[in-house]
């Protein structure tokens, strides 16, 4: 084990940001520990600049998003140097294929109620409009005039404030 003054963890650490995080760090004096999850050749390449600052180097081949790898990546580094003083996670992680969004602007062809004041969501997902032409729930599909329980209904339809309690569960 090489005990090290200063000891850093560089995620993504083989190309773009980290490569150059990595390579600053070592030339102030860090030893580094460079993570990468798939460009070994890269990754040797950036460790012999590295090595030639004069600085220690490990490369370990570590997925962040897999934490078994984040774990083994964090021991080896502790094996190498006997500390970790920073971590720097530069890993682009692939984004998620989303399906795409459809943006939708609710009219009132549509039922939406006109001169909106306020809109509060309660804890079933249900958003509510206060309105000046009364107060409307939106299910996702359809807007829902509300006019209170059956026996109470609203002095007005002029709805200017709203406010949806949290779950009482």
């Amino acid at each position: 084990m090489i005990r090290a003054t200063r000891v850093a963890i560089v995620t993504g650490a083989s190309g773009g940001i980290g490569g150059k995080v990595i390579r600053r760090l070592a030339a102030d004096g860090f030893a580094t520990v460079l993570g990468y999850a798939g460009n070994k050749e890269v990754a040797d390449q950036t460790v012999a600049d590295i090595q030639a600052v004069g600085t220690p180097v490990r490369a370990v081949r570590a997925n962040v998003t897999v934490n078994s790898e984040v774990a083994r990546l964090f021991d080896q580094a502790l094996d190498a140097f006997g500390r970790i003083d920073a971590v720097v996670h530069c890993a682009g992680i692939t984004p998620l294929s989303l399906p795409p969004l459809n943006h939708r602007a609710w009219t009132k062809a549509d039922g939406a109620p006109s001169g909106i004041r306020n809109i509060a969501q309660s804890a079933d997902g249900t958003l509510w409009l206060a309105s000046s032409h009364g107060l409307f729930r939106f299910d996702g599909l359809r807007f829902i005039r509300y006019d209170g329980p059956a026996n109470q209904r609203f002095a007005s339809n002029n709805v200017a404030a709203l406010t949806a309690l949290p779950s009482r569960t």
